[in-house]
């Protein structure tokens, strides 16, 4: 961003390739996810015009599954969807990897980066514009 913001132009390089750090656990995966969440309204803020109403998706996945697991009478629809995606994934990892062990990680991987993504986000959200701390004051190991 910083660097469109100069005036320096990019390009698409198809052949390039790009490796991506992975964590060795559900821990550090958990907290990674939960690291991009808090970045991204702060990413927002500085960078206005790349805000997202897609970025908004993890938090509502989260809100809506904590209500239909502890509302359940009342979002029973709610609910009933979050199983069939579950399902989905399920079986879409099952085709793909041929082993029961990894579709059941898949779903288990799918709640890890949504609650971790989702709670990062609210909660900077929160922080940043219901409570109006800046980014510093907010997450400050960000900054250091």
């Amino acid at each position: 961003f910083r660097l469109w913001q100069s005036g320096f132009k990019t390009q698409f390089v198809a052949k390039a390739f790009v490796y991506h750090k992975r964590r060795a656990n559900f821990e550090q995966f958990f907290n990674q996810t939960y690291s991009f969440g808090k970045a991204r309204p702060i990413l927002s803020l500085q960078h206005k015009n790349t805000a997202k109403l897609t970025y908004w998706f993890p938090s509502l996945f989260l809100i809506g599954f904590v209500l239909s697991i502890f509302i359940f009478p009342l979002f029973q629809i709610l609910t009933a969807l979050y199983l069939l995606y579950f399902l989905l994934i399920f079986m879409h990892s099952l085709t793909i990897n041929k082993n029961i062990l990894v579709a059941f990680l898949s779903i288990y991987t799918t709640l890890i980066q949504m609650f971790g993504y989702g709670l990062g986000f609210l909660q900077s959200q929160f922080n940043l514009h219901i409570l109006g701390k800046s980014p510093q004051e907010t997450f400050p190991k960000m900054f250091v």
